[in-house]
């Protein structure tokens, strides 16, 4: 959240492609700080600090993708009506991503005890440093955002973004975190490497569990680019309404089968999810989009 602040502001104030790729020089020191960390065997508690230290500048840079990218995809479509099919792909690759990384950390962990801990564990990160790279290549390529331009021409640019937002969307704000929150706190539990150790405290090994949260994700993403597709065609608010009712009413049952132990009463349990919340998920990335204008949309957002 506070990486979000400030790349918003600064996203509203500099432009978006400026912004983005400073988020990624950010993450990209972040990652490779986290792989080069000597580690507590070799400097001991200093090293657990190191890691911490760059797990929060990974977390600053981190903090402005979602919603940047968000911002800079909404405003180079023209056409209204396609809107939610593009601005819906942020999602779609932080799911990709997590896939990736639940598969490698999986792969990972079939190391020896001494291998993975010296430095099998930071594999997934230089990946992800190499990524990185790839993706500040093609921002830097790309061009600013043309409703940026338009208003930064006008000179209708706020000169405190993250806080006349707040002043004037102040309702919108407050009604979106929530709904946000809600349909991210029990995403995070189901599909994400956030529940894990629960899983695992259920009895089911972290292969296992890794291996069958990211099939789920996987189906997730086609239900969240079926739910964007719908959005073009009937009313957001509507659609929104029945998938949230739904996730209302079967999100205590799939937990409760979820600490059955039993595998294929889990498995089955993640599907239905990845089915039905994921509805929500590709709705929340045009409706945050649409609530706000363009020069208060990185803040917002």
């Amino acid at each position: 959240p506070v990486g979000a602040a400030v790349w918003g502001h600064l996203g509203d104030r500099l432009g978006r492609k400026s912004t983005l790729v400073w988020t990624l020089i950010v993450s990209f020191v972040g990652l490779m700080g986290i792989v080069l960390d000597p580690g507590y065997s070799a400097i001991g508690i200093w090293g657990v600090a190191i890691l911490y230290l760059f797990l929060i500048i990974l977390a600053i840079g981190f903090g402005g993708e979602w919603q940047g990218a968000l911002t800079w995809i909404y405003e180079f479509v023209s056409n209204k009506r396609t809107r939610s099919l593009w601005v819906v792909w942020p999602d779609i690759m932080l799911s990709l991503g997590m896939v990736v990384a639940l598969l490698g950390f999986s792969w990972t962990g079939v190391l020896t005890g001494h291998a993975f801990f010296s430095w099998g564990w930071r594999i997934p990160f230089a990946a992800g440093a190499a990524v990185v790279v790839v993706g500040f290549i093609l921002r830097y390529k790309f061009m600013e955002s043309p409703l940026f331009m338009r208003v930064k021409a006008a000179g209708a640019l706020a000169k405190r973004p993250s806080l006349s937002v707040f002043r004037e969307y102040w309702r919108n704000i407050l009604l979106l975190s929530f709904v946000a929150m809600a349909i991210l706190g029990v995403d995070f539990f189901f599909l994400t490497p956030l529940g894990l150790p629960y899983f695992e405290a259920h009895g089911y090994s972290s292969f296992t569990a890794m291996t069958t949260v990211a099939i789920a994700i996987i189906i997730a993403i086609t239900t969240t680019v079926l739910s964007s597709y719908a959005a073009s065609f009937f009313s957001r608010k509507l659609l929104f309404t029945v998938f949230a009712v739904a996730v209302i009413v079967l999100v205590y049952p799939l937990y409760m089968i979820v600490n059955t132990g039993v595998y294929l009463y889990f498995a089955l349990a993640l599907i239905v999810y990845a089915l039905i919340g994921h509805m929500l998920l590709g709705l929340r990335p045009i409706i945050i989009a649409d609530a706000f204008p363009t020069k208060y949309r990185y803040s917002a957002s």
